[in-house]
């Protein structure tokens, strides 16, 4: 379910084994007294091996332990942590040497990517000091995509779904309203794939996108992608309006999913990582690397799923590191507020002295979202937590000034005279607005003595507020605070107070708030905040101390390079998928679901089996160990005589509901399942090396069949966050004769190491 091809997702079932008319079935749990995978004629004759983007192909010797780096010890390693925000992202790391106790790693160790392309001229040096964040923008050319094919074509036939396979949207819609749902429906497909054709290529990315939409351009249709990270959020009800404009603007972009919206933004985003860390880290593309993704709390496996295969697809697109035909990403999901954590309580001399049993407040003040996370600490060192109250959130961050800005200039300029400068009056407003983004950070609107003005070219004086001058307009500060700022301080506030009071019902005491966020860089929302503190008392009857740690635009990635470090009394592993085999089943007609199902006669020994059933062997909710071994069963593939060549393929499939094993795979039983991937091996050589010899049978019908066996011991093996599927060659002393790894980090809960 994690980096595997979807052109896999959507398994067609072939003619003659009917119709999904199993699919209405009542549930029956079949007995299934034998089980054995029957591959009679190969349909994939011309491969011998099958690698998608998670890089596994048959293998003829044994791999080594999935958890372990292969990389010479007294080499490098770097862990690359990515905070993919809804307004802006960021990127931290570290470079540990050979050496390097992670222990001994502390906050001010951590450094991150700045200097962005196309950032805007900034002469205020601690502005500049901060300028590790990036716009998390694309801009696509419409009238360009309209003459460049699609990556695919929403009509391909790998998009073509039996009843048993949906796709993500489908899966989690109900969790949508309906008329929202609707909406993503006609205008996106996450399941749709983009792993076998080219990706579109967007004209600009992150600062480039302004850059672009600043230059007056009649060549160009430009269609502006913002707030694309909303679309994996579970609970998008408070986010609706972002969301829903979100969607819509991609409708001219036919084709373009969530997934590939997600992985062209990475893509860029890590290839001017790996610029910067190649010019001065030593960084080439042989690096080990623990890639770390943050991510909202309130993220399910879905969205967990959809961010670690567009990661994994950047990673190869990008070139950042090279990862082997058999090498699956390594990588570690942790909540956003946990990351937050980890860096206040190493930074912040306050938080660092907490002490178990405390409780905080987290706000995370973002550009889309301001989300809230109550909680308390269960040990310090590390640091974890508990939620103690449900989290919570309000949609108006700091991308709502920028909407507010716009409109406040355009009231001011309908009674303006403008000199005609050559520049039309929607781009000046437009390249305000864009200079606003880069000074709101700094803007003060409780400071009595702010002044703000706006410098236009050609702007007469004849403004209605008599301060203003030629070419410039004056904006009052109680103007910025009522009409820009007003409305989201509020809103923060308010949703604060909430948080406190339901801490204060429930008995939790908080002690401290702390103010992490692009947005939570602002002096206007600390004052705000800090003000409407000083009223509040905690269950003690105490003042509340409001926090804002240093470098707050980039505490999240910084603290998940920290929880990266340290791993260790993170959450139990407890698998959020089940992983199962696609099998064929010998017919039994004692076996009430046998009787109702459509059957198929191998053409190699004659036998009638129910085909394409899924054997499910580690179930969702199981209890993992470190490394856990499962020897599965015994698999057996038929071959003609006259066969060519004798491939043979396992197939793994996942899902995030549990499901009895026996039924086909478009049954309604397995709804919800997917096709993580399939492995292959070319055993031609057994028989060409005489090493197996023909076999005899003679069938229900008393016809006599000759054919091949080849028989494996399937093995699913799973250590870390990584799964390693096995086929073991009986006929060859139990060697490893195909084998695929996966990478598996969104099927436990963020953080589990």
């Amino acid at each position: 379910m994690a980096e595997y091809a979807e052109e896999e997702f959507g398994r067609i079932v072939p003619s003659e084994f009917g119709g999904d008319a199993d699919m209405q079935d009542d549930i029956e749990t079949p007995e299934n007294h034998y089980v054995s995978a029957r591959e009679g004629n190969s349909t994939n004759s011309s491969q011998e091996a099958y690698s998608d983007v998670t890089g596994y192909c048959a293998s003829s010797q044994p791999m080594p332990s999935i958890e372990t780096p292969n990389h010479n010890n007294a080499s490098p390693r770097y862990i690359i942590a990515i905070d993919f925000g809804t307004t802006y992202s960021s990127v931290a790391f570290i470079r540990l040497d050979h050496d390097t106790l992670p222990e001994n790693i502390r906050a001010e160790f951590v450094e991150c990517i700045d200097r962005y392309p196309n950032m805007p001229p900034v002469t205020d040096a601690n502005l500049l000091a901060k300028s590790t964040t990036v716009p998390t923008e694309l801009l696509y050319d419409i009238l360009e995509s309209k003459t460049t094919p699609a990556a695919r074509s929403s009509t391909d036939s790998s998009d073509v779904e039996t009843g048993s396979t949906i796709s993500l949207d489908e899966f989690w819609a109900t969790s949508s309203t309906v008329s929202l749902e609707e909406e993503m429906d006609a205008s996106i497909d996450v399941a749709t794939n983009f792993e076998g054709g080219p990706r579109r290529k967007p004209a600009a990315w992150g600062w480039g996108v302004y850059s672009k939409l600043l230059k007056p351009d009649s060549t160009s249709e430009w269609c502006h992608l913002t707030n694309f990270k909303l679309r994996l959020d579970p609970d998008g009800g408070r986010s609706a309006a972002l969301l829903r404009e979100s969607v819509a603007v991609t409708k001219p972009l036919k084709g373009l999913d969530t997934e590939e919206i997600i992985a062209t933004y990475l893509e860029n985003l890590l290839r001017h990582t790996k610029s910067k860390l190649a010019s001065a880290y030593g960084f080439h593309e042989h690096s080990t690397v623990e890639f770390v993704l943050s991510v909202p709390a309130a993220w399910d496996w879905r969205a967990g799923e959809i961010m670690q295969k567009a990661l994994a697809s950047a990673v190869r697109s990008s070139g950042i590191i090279k990862l082997e035909d058999n090498q699956s990403l390594d990588l570690f999901l942790v909540a956003e507020p946990e990351a937050a954590l980890a860096y206040v309580l190493d930074n912040d001399r306050r938080a660092s002295q907490m002490v178990r049993d405390e409780s905080l407040l987290i706000i995370d003040a973002g550009g889309g979202t301001a989300d809230f996370t109550a909680c308390t600490l269960t040990r310090t060192n590390p640091p974890r937590y508990k939620e103690a109250v449900r989290p919570d959130g309000v949609s108006n961050g700091s991308c709502f000034l920028n909407r507010r800005f716009r409109d406040l200039l355009s009231s001011r300029f309908e009674n303006a005279t403008i000199v005609d400068n050559g520049v039309p009056l929607e781009s000046i407003i437009e390249a305000k607005v864009i200079e606003f983004e880069t000074l709101k950070r700094n803007i003060d609107v409780l400071d009595q003595g702010l002044t703000f003005e706006v410098y236009v070219p050609g702007l007469q004086n004849d403004m209605v507020e008599s301060r203003s001058r030629p070419n410039y307009m004056f904006i009052k500060r109680s103007d910025l605070y009522r009409y820009v700022f007003s409305d989201s301080l509020h809103d923060v506030a308010g949703m604060m107070k909430d948080q406190l009071n339901a801490a204060r019902e429930k008995g939790v005491n908080v002690q401290t708030v702390v103010l992490i966020g692009g947005f939570g860089q602002s002096p206007s929302l600390y004052k705000h905040l800090k003000k409407v503190l000083n009223r509040e008392r905690n269950l003690l009857g105490r003042e509340i101390e409001l926090l804002r740690p240093e470098l707050v635009e980039s505490a999240v990635a910084r603290g998940a390079v920290l929880r990266a470090l340290r791993k260790q009394d993170g959450p139990e592993r407890i698998s959020r998928w089940s992983y199962g085999l696609l099998l064929n089943l010998p017919y039994d007609e004692n076996n009430a679901y046998h009787r109702r199902s459509h059957t198929w006669r191998d053409p190699a020994d004659g036998r009638i089996c129910i085909k394409d059933t899924i054997h499910w062997v580690v179930d969702r909710d199981t209890l993992l160990d470190a490394r856990h071994e499962i020897p599965v069963h015994e698999a057996t593939h038929v071959f003609k005589v006259d066969e060519p060549r004798l491939l043979c393929e396992e197939k793994l499939y996942v899902s995030g509901l549990k499901h009895a094993s026996g039924f086909k795979a478009t049954h309604s039983a397995n709804r919800g399942s997917k096709l993580a991937g399939t492995i292959r091996a070319d055993m031609t050589e057994l028989r060409d090396k005489n090493i197996i010899q023909p076999k005899s049978t003679k069938n229900d019908q008393g016809r006599v069949f000759t054919y091949y066996e080849i028989v494996f011991d399937l093995y699913i093996i799973i250590e870390g966050r990584k799964l390693r599927f096995e086929a073991r060659s009986r006929q060859q002393q139990n060697r490893v004769a195909a084998s695929g790894e996966f990478c598996i980090a969104a099927g436990f809960e963020f953080g589990t190491a």
